[in-house]
């Protein structure tokens, strides 16, 4: 959180995972994040308050950043969105993901929603969850033809 790049963290496997799955290339060094719109791929974050983990920050420092970041996202009108960490889809929608990958009956602006666990270190024990539902996304954004 200190280089102010995104997903920095040696122990964080955002890039490995975008790679892995064939969203990527390659894979990227986080200092490369600002390539990432190249591809089609865009970050946003909840907050502009970074912190080494996100309990760092009280509950209504998130909830007070969600109309901004639910208005961002509708501005860039994206197609899919993936969220990084469950626990933004509880901020978001009030209640647990129905599942890991596409949520069907979820959106965000226009925006199909997916739903990983964490790419952070801290969520150890969730490799094969994460890698499934970024799987889901790329294999989605290949067939999807939708706005």
């Amino acid at each position: 959180w200190r280089t102010g790049f995104h997903y920095a963290n040696p122990g964080n496997l955002f890039y490995h995972l975008l790679h892995d799955t064939g969203l990527t290339p390659r894979r990227f060094a986080p200092s490369e994040c600002r390539d990432l719109p190249q591809l089609g791929i865009g970050l946003a974050d909840l907050l502009h308050q970074w912190s080494p983990r996100a309990d760092d920050l009280p509950r209504t420092t998130y909830l007070a950043g969600l109309p901004g970041f639910r208005a961002r996202i509708a501005r860039a009108a994206p197609r899919a969105v993936l969220l990084n960490g469950i626990g933004i889809y509880r901020l978001l929608f009030g209640c647990q993901p129905p599942r890991l990958g596409r949520d069907p009956d979820a959106r965000l602006g226009g925006a199909t929603v997916f739903v990983a666990p964490s790419s952070s270190g801290l969520a150890n024990g969730h490799t094969g969850a994460r890698l499934a539902a970024y799987r889901e996304l790329a294999g989605w954004l290949r067939g999807s033809t939708a706005a």
